[in-house]
């Protein structure tokens, strides 16, 4: 009885995610971040939680990527490196602590005229100051309102405040350097400079003159 040999049998081939899937993945995530990103110029409020909807989509891209790698130990690798770089985020960091916008309006407000200018960081999150202003000023205040988002905008902010004997700065303790920038440049015409700081935000009142009351706490 003769016996015939079988060729052996061959595994299937592993199934791949398609590129082109990928691709919509990608494309999806990068709209996502755009499109919120203008939402919040438009609207003056940002926050990180309006980016939160990408972090499922991510992810996805990033199993994979860690999929489609060759090899256990280039797979441990990337795997090493992606945790490397989330644990910092993990970590909470000082400015992202308890805010008191309440307090913090509450002290800026003090010994304004309908004039004064109110300089804050970051023109996106111009509502999370406003809302607070209106409020307690019982007006609109977006003409008052100037904006710094970094070095180039200083001698603008400059030039908008010059006339004014009497400024208010606000904001979040993360824009401390937008408003530090400021007063490097042009602070020198207001030499009487007050802070107070609540938990993660502050407010300040530089004066030309020595103030005649001094706004309290």
């Amino acid at each position: 009885m003769s016996h015939t040999s079988q060729a052996p049998a061959v595994p299937p081939a592993r199934a791949r995610f398609p590129v082109g899937a990928w691709g919509v993945l990608i494309a999806i995530i990068v709209l996502h971040t755009a499109l919120a990103g203008v939402v919040a110029a438009k609207v003056g409020m940002a926050h990180p939680r309006y980016y939160i909807f990408v972090i499922p989509l991510a992810a996805v891209a990033m199993a994979v990527v860690l999929a489609e790698l060759r090899g256990t130990a280039l797979k441990a690798a990337a795997a090493v490196a992606i945790v490397a770089l989330a644990v910092p985020w993990l970590q909470k960091p000082s400015w992202m602590e308890q805010e008191d916008y309440r307090a913090m309006a509450r002290y800026a407000v003090q010994d304004v005229t309908a004039e004064t200018p109110f300089v804050f960081p970051w023109a996106p999150n111009r509502d999370m100051y406003r809302f607070y202003l209106d409020k307690m000023l019982g007006r609109d205040t977006r003409s008052v309102l100037v904006a710094t988002s970094g070095a180039d905008d200083v001698p603008r902010v400059c030039a908008r405040i010059a006339q004014s004997g009497h400024v208010v700065a606000m904001g979040h303790a993360s824009g401390h350097e937008f408003i530090d920038g400021v007063y490097a440049a042009c602070g020198a015409r207001w030499p009487h400079r007050l802070r107070q700081e609540y938990h993660t935000t502050f407010a300040e009142h530089w004066y030309a003159q020595p103030p005649a009351t001094v706004p309290v706490r």
